[in-house]
């Protein structure tokens, strides 16, 4: 249209000149509230020195991968005795399953709270059907909810699997027995069961609250 004005929409979370102008360690937007210089406390550049642009999103992420990689290729991780690997964990399996947490099923957690920040726990659940990645969705829940590594106890047959026994094992995995599971809790351990067994996997998914 002639004589129109094109208006820039500015983005809302820059516009306002409260908050700090830097950003974090995975390269978002810093949310603290900003001083004269327009920067938070955290950010503050030293007297007589510029700021230090942090790292884009993508630096980040790609420097995060290259110490994950030359982790592995020097053997600079640490692997228990059963055999799980939280560098692997942490770094690669867990985050694979964030889509289906965040979009898919779009995972609601309640109660993180009562989970100790530290000593033994044992949680126990009943499965949705069908396939058991419910139990998958609970390791990530109480990882990214307390920072701690949920062990779940699985029956025989996974870790009898070509490649699904290995990855269930490094992620943290074992077998469900009286000896693994008191070995867990006694190290100090949140240990996950889910006593219906094969029964609650092989229900329809119309009876995932009923108990088997």
């Amino acid at each position: 249209m002639a004589g129109a004005e094109v208006i820039r929409i500015q983005d809302g979370r820059r516009a306002d000149p409260q908050l700090c102008r830097g950003r974090t360690a995975d390269g978002r937007p810093c949310r603290n509230r900003a001083g004269a210089s327009g920067y938070c406390k955290r950010h503050e550049p030293a007297a007589g020195r510029a700021a230090t642009p942090a790292p884009s999103r993508f630096e980040a992420d790609l420097e995060r991968a290259l110490a994950f990689l030359r982790r592995r290729v020097t053997g600079a991780y640490a692997v228990d005795d059963f055999g799980f690997d939280p560098d692997l964990t942490e770094n690669v399996l867990l985050p694979i399953l964030r889509p289906l947490f965040d979009r898919w099923w779009r995972v609601e957690q309640r109660g993180l709270e009562n989970i100790p920040a530290s000593g033994p726990a044992l949680l126990v659940s009943n499965h949705s059907g069908t396939l058991p990645l419910d139990a998958l969705m609970m390791k990530l829940a109480i990882y990214e909810g307390t920072g701690r590594h949920c062990r779940l106890l699985a029956a025989d047959l996974p870790f009898r699997l070509p490649f699904v026994g290995e990855i269930a094992r490094k992620s943290g995995n074992t077998l469900a027995c009286a000896e693994d599971s008191t070995r867990l809790l006694d190290a100090g351990e949140i240990v996950g069961v889910f006593p219906e067994g094969y029964k609650g996997i092989g229900k329809p998914f119309r009876e995932r609250y009923k108990l088997q």
